[in-house]
């Protein structure tokens, strides 16, 4: 999660919907729902990728509805996008050398 994400929800004394694996937790009131619904659609509209952006915003609907499980999936988009960049620039720098 973003230093900026956790600061806004510390400052309206909101938080993270906690995953399952961290056990049961007091569900969130009506507030912290609402505020954590305003701070997940502002971290995904912030993202300069569009693919990674789009990715995000299908996520809203399936990461359980965490802020966390928002990021790790711009995350993972992120640096899957990267690795197939790499892949993609050492194919062409290969054909290059055949001819």
């Amino acid at each position: 999660m973003t230093s900026s994400s956790k600061t806004l929800m510390g400052r309206v004394n909101a938080r993270d919907r906690p995953s399952s694996t961290t056990g049961p937790a007091t569900p969130l009131s009506l507030m912290e729902a609402a505020v954590l619904e305003m701070v997940m659609k502002a971290f995904v509209r912030g993202l300069y990728d569009e693919d990674v952006q789009l990715r995000a915003t299908e996520g809203l609907a399936t990461s359980g509805r965490s802020l966390k499980g928002v990021y790790s999936l711009a995350e993972t988009v992120r640096k899957t996008k990267a690795e197939l960049k790499k892949m993609s620039d050492e194919k062409e720098r290969l054909r290059e050398l055949r001819f």
